[in-house]
């Protein structure tokens, strides 16, 4: 369930079966599809760490609309990783299962804000190639990346750190009808 009130922050991109350099080269995305900045503070990341712990986003945390926040196992400059994006969070308690994912985003209420959830293997990303899930983020359907961008492998597929954003939908203008001239009859 979403709350009605939260802000417009989805999962975007999940790289959840590391690089040919590690295969603990793993990271994940969200981005603000909204109109407003939002405040992350102490939201918390379920499914994704190490031993099923959670990852806390830290105090202060804000992103504007259309920014994203890129958090991963490592550094751009770590010899373990395919990243040349700039993480927003680095943690070494990142650990994506490769089947059975339950993400969830949830609020420091507890209320969730988005989910990922594949029982099995996943649909979407791969491990050879790697390749990440991400997001189309008109539809909000999830698909298999088929870009590359900021990353040093040229075997990877992945935008970390970068989304298309859908463009605003802008209502069409009402054709106008002229006035049918009003004729009485006897």
């Amino acid at each position: 369930a979403r709350a009605e009130d939260s802000p417009q922050v989805f999962l975007s991109e999940i790289n959840w079966a590391g690089s040919e350099r590690s295969t603990a080269d793993e990271w994940l995305e969200l981005v603000n599809l909204g109109d407003f900045t939002a405040d992350l503070s102490n939201y918390v990341i379920t499914g994704v760490a190490t031993g099923g712990q959670a990852i806390q986003i830290a105090e202060g945390t804000i992103l504007a609309p259309g920014q994203t926040l890129l958090i991963a196992n490592y550094s751009e400059v770590d010899p373990k990783t395919t990243l040349t994006a700039v993480p927003n969070l680095i943690t070494t308690a990142i650990s994506l299962p490769n089947s059975a994912l339950d993400i969830l985003l949830t609020n420091p209420d507890g209320l969730v804000i988005d989910s990922y959830t594949d029982p099995g293997a996943p649909d979407f990303g791969s491990s050879t190639p790697a390749v990440s899930a991400e997001r189309d983020l008109t539809t909000l359907s999830w698909q298999s990346s088929t870009q590359k961008l900021d990353l040093a492998s040229n075997e990877q597929l992945g935008t970390p750190g970068s989304v298309s954003l859908p463009s605003p939908q802008v209502e069409p203008e009402p054709e106008l009808v002229a006035d049918e001239p009003i004729v009485e009859t006897p």
